[in-house]
């Protein structure tokens, strides 16, 4: 699991087929949750909203969870 995870993260700041890195859609007060999809599957226009929707509930819930 921590491999899959280095890998993963790795990939989006780093190397992937689009030429984009995470920080290009997530960083400071910007979270395109949407369009940083593209960094693990191009399925955006299928399930973009999707995938935006959950990434903004977990974002909640850490959040939720930091003030606690």
């Amino acid at each position: 699991n921590d491999l899959a995870a280095f890998i993963l993260v790795h990939w989006m700041h780093c190397w992937n087929p689009c030429g984009k890195k995470l920080s290009d859609y997530i960083h400071n007060n910007k979270c395109d949750f949407y369009n940083a999809r593209k960094l693990i599957n191009g399925d955006v226009a299928k399930n973009g909203n999707k995938f935006a929707d959950y990434a903004r509930m977990y974002e909640k819930q850490l959040n939720l969870s930091m003030d606690a």
